[in-house]
């Protein structure tokens, strides 16, 4: 029995494979043990995912809800403001405005009620703010759009608040500008009143106003358009200058209001076209009136048979007469002249 002498037995095949078997069934069993752990874990982090998820859930809304009341006040504070706007933006609108006793009591209000918006909308905003902030990673769904239109409702009040600091000193300016416009109008209606009696001769071709009268009329006029043009140019200057100081663009009328002062002007220009028309005309009936005079008095010389006028008065006479005439064909080329070159609005004389 050599056999015994050497190293230990190798086992036999029916035990490596119990072995083989042994050490396959430990793993699965391991396996399905770390399954299970796995399992659990997932399922405890499912439902601590789900826990938080309510939890930011639950703590968004009652966010929300505070924020939303603050809004709601918001609005409360914000009512005079917005009623204060409408009420001088009205006024400018119509360009009427208050007496300044009620405009200040009405501004003091206002000026009041400004600082509370202010600061309610500042720490509305602060809350807000710090919301979005918490809410950066936030899946859910809702929360995109109810941030836009949270952000958009405070843009809302600021906007308000904006225009309400701007208010007043536009309502100053916008006041200045519609007063400085008024003597303008002022003025170019005396100059419309001057020239009326002169007008209305031009109208009627009957000239027969003193010519001291007109004179008088006439140097008036001149002086009066004068300064009138100069009133409505320094006045332009003035609206120009004062629409740059406006906050607020869309509250400026100074378009508006240059413009009535164009028309105005216009107007002056229209009435000394009709004063030079009524001078050059008046100047042509007087000089028609005295030729006649001059030629009726030879006419009933000699239709009286009376030949009382001496043939040297005549001469002069006729010469008079001739160099009438004359005067009288200038005069009326340069009114034709003048009627031609004017605009159509102006009355064309052909009495």
């Amino acid at each position: 029995a050599m056999g015994g002498m050497g190293g230990p037995q190798d086992p036999s095949p029916a035990q490596q494979i119990r072995e083989q078997q042994l050490a396959k069934a430990k793993a699965a069993q391991e396996a399905a043990q770390q399954a299970a752990l796995k399992r659990q874990a997932d399922a405890k982090a499912a439902q601590e995912a789900q826990a938080a998820k309510a939890r930011k859930s639950q703590e968004h809304q009652t966010a929300m809800r505070e924020i939303n009341s603050k809004i709601t006040e918001l609005g409360a504070l914000f009512q005079p403001l917005t009623a204060g706007i409408a009420e001088v933006n009205k006024e400018i609108r119509s360009q009427n405005f208050k007496a300044d006793a009620e405009a200040a009591t009405a501004r003091k209000a206002f000026d009041e009620a400004k600082p509370k918006a202010a600061a309610a909308l500042a720490a509305a905003k602060r809350l807000a703010d710090a919301h979005i902030a918490k809410m950066e990673d936030a899946t859910l769904p809702q929360w995109p759009r109810e941030k836009k239109a949270l952000e958009s409702r405070l843009e809302q009040f600021q906007g308000v608040l904006k225009s309400a600091e701007t208010l007043y000193q536009d309502r100053t300016v916008i006041k200045l500008m519609l007063d400085a416009v008024s003597p303008v109008l002022a003025a170019v209606d005396d100059c419309i009143k001057i020239s009326q009696p002169l007008t209305t001769e031009l109208s009627t071709g009957k000239f027969e106003l003193p010519p001291a009268e007109v004179q008088k009329a006439t140097t008036t006029f001149t002086a009066t358009t004068a300064k009138t043009m100069q009133l409505a140019d320094t006045t332009t200057t003035k609206i120009e200058e004062l629409a740059k100081r406006l906050k607020n663009p869309t509250q400026d009328v100074s378009k508006t209001l240059l413009a009535r002062v164009n028309a105005a002007t216009g107007r002056i220009k229209a009435a000394q076209t009709s004063v030079e028309a009524f001078n050059k005309a008046r100047s042509i009936g007087l000089l028609a009136k005295e030729l006649e005079d001059l030629v009726s008095k030879l006419q009933e010389d000699v239709v009286g048979g009376k030949f009382s006028i001496s043939p040297e008065e005549c001469e002069q006479v006729a010469k008079k007469a001739a160099v009438k005439e004359t005067q009288l064909k200038t005069a009326i080329e340069n009114l034709q002249g003048a009627a031609t070159e004017s605009t159509p609005a102006t009355p064309t004389i052909t009495k």
